[in-house]
């Protein structure tokens, strides 16, 4: 009679390139970036302020340009005319803060300026525009 053979099995080898991790570390940069992704940009309070306090005087027919100006928050600044606020006819303002026209007619008029910072801090304030006649 034959002896049959014992089947032995071999031990078996572990390949480091088929292996896969079985959790993800807290210091992973795929999973550091999408938990920082979420986040705002900034958490402090803006220190947004307007350097200007007050317009000087418009007269009618007359050819003038001033700007309003801001500091503090991160620039650069946007600047624009909140919700409602209407120019006296004859001037423009643009997002530079330039406040520039030839009125056409005496009078006093308020205007309300918002002015906006690179991570969206915002500020708003009102501006009295006297107009005069010549």
């Amino acid at each position: 009679m034959k002896k049959k053979k014992s089947a032995t099995k071999k031990p078996a080898t572990k390949k480091s390139a088929t292996r896969k991790p079985t959790a993800k570390k807290s210091t992973d940069k795929k999973t550091t970036a999408k938990k920082s992704i979420g986040k705002k940009l900034s958490t402090k309070r803006s220190t947004l302020t307007f350097l200007t306090e007050s317009l000087p005087g418009f007269t009618v027919g007359r050819l003038k340009k001033t700007r309003i100006q801001a500091v503090g928050g991160t620039p650069p600044y946007s600047f624009g005319l909140a919700q409602g606020s209407n120019l006296p006819a004859g001037l423009g303002f643009n997002y530079q803060g330039t406040l520039w026209g030839k009125p056409t007619q005496a009078g006093d008029t308020t205007i309300f300026v918002k002015v906006i910072d690179l991570i969206g801090g915002h500020l708003t304030q009102a501006f009295d525009v006297q107009i005069s006649s010549p």
